[in-house]
């Protein structure tokens, strides 16, 4: 005998029904709860959603009723298409009405779709004030994307000072991408705060706080001398063969240049500029240099100077 079979109906705990209760009378914060349970997971992790639709009416009706959180939320899934159609019009005017209501990472996303023009006008300097009132509010990536825009020229004169100046502050909380930063703008020429140790140092420090790209970077560094640095071929070979292990092991391959292939037999072929740093060292040398990279794989590498050079 066949028999239908029906799907489990989906039960609902009281809490849940409490919270949908609210907010269909119109409670702004209950609206919002709410949304937030249909699209996670939120940014900065992007997922499955749920309930787009409903989710954004919630918000819409929470984000009118003055509720900043919501409005941002608003604005990201309308950017991002996270369970909505994509529609930028929409998501500028509930990020801006987020933003003039202090809301940081709503200032941040907005600067982000100004500065690159994702679906409006370019305007570097819409996206520089944004990244500065955020960064007043202590945003450390804003500090860190603001120096970025003063060193790069982006939008903005170059001013290696107001670069640094920026970069300090993120870094002060131990921001590993402002070191980086720091790193980059010291190893620069044309700003006036050229400083090779202090380059190397601080590129350093951001593998030490755990920033993978700044591996690769480091690894750059030597290979190529940077002001009173000068090259050196060894070390360069042992950052750069430290990239290509972690990128066997994580997602660091993504954002390097010259992902590799495999070959037929299976084998990850080498990428190029692993390829080049190895070519110019000596036998002897790349006999130790193995020995050095299966102790730095168990132990990790090695630490940067305790102190900051002059």
């Amino acid at each position: 005998e066949n028999t239908l079979e029906t799907a489990p109906a989906v039960t609902q705990s009281a809490e849940e029904l409490a919270l949908r209760a609210a907010a269909e009378s119109g409670d702004a914060q209950a609206q919002y709860d709410l949304a937030l349970a249909l699209v996670r997971p939120i940014p900065p992790h992007f997922g499955p959603v749920k309930e787009g639709a409903e989710a954004a009416e919630l918000l819409e009706k929470s984000a009118g009723q003055g509720n900043a959180d919501a409005a941002f939320l608003l604005g990201y899934i309308c950017q991002y298409a996270t369970g909505v159609t994509k529609d930028v019009g929409k998501s500028v005017t509930w990020l801006t009405r987020a933003a003039d209501a202090g809301h940081v990472p709503a200032m941040i996303t907005l600067a982000a779709t100004y500065r690159t023009g994702d679906g409006v006008m370019k305007n570097k300097i819409k996206a520089r004030d944004l990244y500065a009132k955020a960064a007043e509010k202590g945003n450390n990536n804003a500090r860190t994307a603001l120096a970025t825009m003063y060193m790069e020229g982006d939008g903005v004169h170059k001013d290696g000072k107001m670069a640094l100046a920026w970069f300090k502050r993120a870094v002060k909380d131990g921001h590993a991408p402002a070191m980086l930063g720091m790193g980059n703008l010291y190893a620069k020429s044309d700003l006036g705060v050229q400083n090779g140790p202090k380059a190397v140092y601080w590129t350093h420090q951001a593998v030490a706080h755990g920033y993978a790209p700044a591996v690769y970077s480091l690894g750059l560094l030597y290979r190529d001398g940077v002001g009173t640095v000068a090259p050196d071929a060894y070390r360069a070979y042992l950052w750069l063969r430290l990239t290509y292990e972690l990128s066997a092991l994580s997602q660091v391959s993504a954002q390097m240049p010259g992902k590799t292939p495999e070959t037929e037999n299976g084998e990850a072929e080498l990428p190029y500029w692993l390829e080049n740093a190895e070519r110019v060292l000596t036998p002897d040398q790349r006999k130790k240099a193995e020995a050095e990279m299966a102790a730095w794989l168990k132990k990790g590498p090695p630490a940067p100077p305790a102190k900051e050079p002059q």
